[in-house]
């Protein structure tokens, strides 16, 4: 087993210092040092945060379906793999038809090292990455093909999505398989109600609080707002989430050895989500030439997970 770090975690505090500074954090600024990895684990482990266990139990009820379309030997990449509970379900079942390699790749070392470690009693060979989604370009060097490239736990709806699909579709060929799921959003009175209510909830607001309070601002000192607002596109209007963290009090937080200067009233700008329905992810995945293999739905239409591969290329 071993770790290829394409990232270094002063880069990341860095970036976060150089982004406060014009008032923005994007999500993957979410993840820097201990503090970030584990505050993701609080919130994935939260009874009031259910998505990523809903999603999980929908991985689960379809593994042996999922791993009937794997060819033996088939080398398997997760992307934005946090603590890797999904995946090893996922290698537990493919362990059993045949020896591969897997990937765990993320920006946070910490989860890296976590995802490894979950695996560690499975026949099979690990190679960690640590580095950015946007540098897929590069991570691809280090994995052998064929792959099932695998973006689970909603990391998918955490892009724009002709951006992640169009980056997803320069890695891949027409023998790999691509694997992800999305909460989704379905047309009932209380949909909205209860997606803002899950965002908004307590785990949730201390992870995106996190970097803030790390680098010395006070809890009381900032407010973090979120909404679900339309978002218009050509495959109809999505909705994503909308974050933001209010200043309410003059601060200073340090971080990467500079003194950030926030001012009461300021706003952070911060990452989105998108809730997509299935119809608009068939779209999606059509405009980016891909075809799918297999679609599994949630009892509750609630969420879905995609198996899918690139189309052939025309003359083949």
């Amino acid at each position: 087993m071993k770790k290829i770090e394409l990232l270094k975690p002063e880069t990341l505090e860095e970036k976060l210092a150089e982004n406060l500074q014009h008032h923005r954090m994007p999500d993957y600024l979410l993840y820097t040092g201990e503090t970030g990895s584990s505050g993701w684990l609080e919130l994935h482990q939260s009874p009031g945060f259910g998505i990523s266990r809903q999603l999980t139990e929908l991985l689960v009820q379809n593994i042996s379906l999922i791993a009937a379309y794997v060819p033996a030997g088939m080398n398997v990449v997760s992307i934005g793999v946090g603590d890797g509970k999904k995946e090893k379900i996922l290698l537990t079942e493919l362990c059993r038809l045949s020896s591969f390699t897997y990937y765990p790749v993320d920006i946070s070392s910490p989860l890296v090292d976590l995802a490894t470690e979950q695996v560690k009693d499975l026949p099979l060979e690990v190679v960690g990455l640590v580095g950015f989604f946007e540098d897929l370009s590069v991570l691809r060097i280090f994995w052998e093909l064929p792959v099932m490239f695998c973006l689970l736990g909603n990391t998918f709806c955490n892009y724009e999505p002709d951006e992640v699909l169009r980056n997803i579709g320069t890695v891949l060929n027409e023998d790999d398989l691509f694997l992800f799921d999305c909460s989704l959003y379905y047309e009932r009175p209380e949909t909205r109600r209860k997606i803002e209510s899950t965002y908004r909830c307590p785990e949730n607001v201390n992870f995106n609080i996190g970097p803030l309070l790390r680098c010395g601002m006070r809890p009381n000192d900032c407010e973090f707002r979120l909404d679900l607002k339309p978002a218009p596109t050509l495959e109809g209007p999505l909705y994503r989430t909308s974050k933001v963290i209010r200043i309410l009090k003059d601060s200073i937080v340090q971080c990467a050895g500079r003194s950030v200067e926030l001012k009461a009233g300021e706003i952070i700008e911060m990452g989105f989500t998108y809730k997509y329905t299935i119809d608009q992810l068939n779209a999606f995945l059509r405009k980016h030439g891909f075809r799918i293999l297999r679609l599994f739905k949630s009892r509750d239409q609630g969420n879905v997970l995609f198996l899918a591969q690139k189309e052939p290329a025309r003359g083949n």
